[in-house]
């Protein structure tokens, strides 16, 4: 689970699936308008946490990993 700042505008919620569906190893993933959290599931053997923050980040999407 990925937390943002703010809540997910609909246009970062969009950019978020879609940035993430360009990740290997990335599947599951849920970004809702309005919400704080995005959840994904990752194969850790093509990815890691933190190359999907860096993927964020590079879309305009800072995140970090929830406590």
């Amino acid at each position: 689970m990925l937390v943002v700042e703010k809540a997910l505008t609909a246009e970062q919620a969009s950019t978020v699936k879609k940035t993430l569906a360009k990740v290997s190893g990335v599947s599951d993933i849920s970004a809702v308008e309005g919400d704080k959290e995005i959840s994904v599931t990752i194969d850790p053997a093509k990815t890691s946490p933190e190359k999907v923050m860096a993927a964020l980040a590079k879309a305009g999407v800072s995140t970090k990993k929830q406590a």
